[in-house]
């Protein structure tokens, strides 16, 4: 016991060093399904909550969410997620409706020690990507069909998980910087179209059913497969440009605290910060920290 509560000291001294992180559950695939827990439940849930985010140059993202979890029976879960988003920053506000997301939970050994989940899903866009033709960093939606995958593993204690998350299709963004920046601020993602995610998760849970307390952390790292890419305007007609560094991978740390009420409602507290970072994102998924807070109750 001394060594885990000295391993929790050493892990949270280094959040004060964090710098950038990436908003994963902007992406989709890091909280589809069962990806986060493990561990399918046999009662329908329903969590209610708000997301705030502070991104790059001070860009600020506050989400209210709407979670539902679904069991068909012992072994098969469905989920529906859905945000509605408010962005403010120095080029201005915006709000609408975020992507929708569609999941599909399920466990191949929920008796064993050792419990193995799948998780298949999609993100559907819910606006083209291009409100005001503002940049990525100020879009509800990030415009895209995606598919989502994953497979969890799970002991009493021990949580590893892999996912993948596939754009299908482009969105519309059409911001171009101001030709007369020397740096511009944001780069130009018109037509933008962004490439795949890897996901990788490993973290620890502590979870006793006689205790109302629960409490898990992880390191996440998100791997950018590719360099993104966008529609440079020339004379002669538009040409397909890679945006330079933007393939890389983000390492977070990610955490969570809940407290059950009573046996039907709990109060859950999410945060995550990074503690490294090789690639800039121009979907604007970048962000300096990202918490929640959110109601659950099982029926």
């Amino acid at each position: 016991m001394r060594k885990i509560i000295l391993g929790h000291l050493a892990l949270f001294a280094l959040l004060p060093s964090l710098s950038r992180a990436q908003g994963c559950s902007d992406a989709g695939v890091c909280t589809a399904g069962h990806i986060t827990s493990g561990i399918l439940q046999n009662d329908p849930i329903l969590k209610l909550g708000t997301i705030f985010g502070v991104g790059e140059n001070d860009v600020s993202y506050f989400d209210f969410e709407a979670n539902y979890s679904h069991p068909l029976n012992a072994t098969n879960s469905l989920q529906i997620k859905l945000p509605y988003r408010f962005i403010s920053g120095d080029i201005g506000n915006v709000s609408g409706l975020s992507d929708l997301t569609l999941s599909w939970s399920r466990a191949w050994r929920p008796e064993k020690e050792w419990q193995v989940s799948t998780v298949f899903g999609v993100k559907i866009p819910t606006n083209n990507g291009n409100k005001d033709a503002l940049p990525m960093a100020y879009q509800t939606s990030l415009g895209t069909f995606d598919l989502l995958a994953g497979v969890s593993i799970r002991n009493r204690s021990f949580l590893g998980s892999v996912a993948f998350q596939l754009p299908l299709t482009q969105n519309n963004n059409q911001y171009e910087p101001n030709p007369f920046e020397v740096q511009p601020i944001y780069e130009s993602t018109r037509n933008f179209e962004r490439a795949p995610d890897l996901v990788v998760r490993l973290g620890q849970v502590f979870d006793n059913p006689n205790n109302k307390w629960h409490f898990n952390y992880s390191l996440l790292t998100i791997i950018h497969t590719q360099d993104d890419s966008y529609d440079a305007f020339f004379p002669t007609g538009d040409v397909r440009l890679p945006i330079a560094n933007s393939q890389g991978f983000t390492a977070n740390i990610t955490g969570g605290i809940s407290y059950a009420v009573n046996e039907k409602d709990r109060v859950e507290f999410e945060f995550g910060r990074p503690i490294a970072i090789t690639t800039s994102r121009p979907d604007g998924l970048i962000r300096l920290f990202v918490g929640g807070l959110r109601w659950s109750r099982r029926f």
